[in-house]
């Protein structure tokens, strides 16, 4: 079954990344109680999974990989956003952002 026809619509990308993240917290978080090396393997590979979600290229919608960028160029664009929906996007994007840092760039 492939999961591309999913993964190429970006709020189910994000999705996946987003639950692939809290996984991976979830079980940093029970490791530091029981320092499972086994564990530690299963963390790192939910890492690669972030990384290589998050850069599946798609000329659909942004990635990811392509976060950081998109906030610069909306924060220029609406510099001044006079509406709360305006606010309330940017607040969702740095946040968005924020992990695609750590991952993705």
């Amino acid at each position: 079954v492939s999961s591309y026809p999913l993964l190429s619509t970006g709020r189910f990308l994000i999705y996946i990344v987003a639950s692939l993240i809290r996984l991976k917290e979830s079980l940093v978080v029970r490791n530091k109680r029981n320092d499972d090396p086994m564990l530690m393997a299963v963390v790192k590979d939910i890492k690669c999974l972030i990384t290589s979600t998050s850069k599946i290229p798609s000329d659909l919608h942004i990635s990811p990989s392509t976060l950081v960028d998109t906030l610069k160029r909306y924060e220029a664009t609406y510099s001044n956003g006079i509406y709360e929906s305006i606010a309330e996007a940017k607040n969702i994007m740095r946040s968005m952002a924020e992990y695609a840092k750590e991952y993705c760039v």
